[in-house]
């Protein structure tokens, strides 16, 4: 099989089980966190505060649209908004405690979820996907940089 053969039946494999483990999130999880909101929360939680617009940038999405996800986050008490005191056009959105502990819930909820379909690869395997995508993820990052 010849290499543009085998990256055709990766991209074929990976949207398989992209749209797999969406599924199972959106079953799971998905009446507390939608995933973007989950994304929002465990960045929050990693980085500190952060600024709607660096929010977007990570996401690749909208100022906007981040707004809006951040008025669920907010509604449902998972998050806060403040306003930078030298800059008030600057917006914050900071994680709350009850964020946290869904975040934690969730977490260690998706992290069985994600033992079971690992089920029965062995750990190298496990080691070389782990390798192979953050090579994946250099590549795209190198790609956003060319634009």
């Amino acid at each position: 099989m010849s290499k543009s053969d085998d990256v055709s039946r990766y991209v074929e494999m990976f949207w398989l089980v992209s749209r797999g483990l969406s599924s199972i999130w959106k079953r799971n999880f998905e009446q507390r966190l939608s995933n973007t909101q989950s994304y929002i929360l465990i960045k929050l939680d990693a980085e500190g505060p952060q600024k709607i617009t660096v929010l977007a940038e990570a996401l690749d999405i909208t100022p906007g649209a981040i707004s809006s996800i951040s008025d669920k986050l907010i509604a449902c008490g998972f998050a806060t908004r403040s306003r930078d005191e030298e800059d008030r056009r600057v917006v914050y959105l900071e994680i709350t405690p009850l964020g946290k502990e869904i975040l934690r819930e969730i977490q260690e909820e998706s992290k069985a979820m994600i033992n079971k379909v690992f089920n029965g690869l062995p750990e190298e395997d496990i080691h070389h996907l782990v390798r192979i995508y953050e090579k994946l993820i250099q590549n795209i990052e190198h790609c956003r940089r060319e634009k």
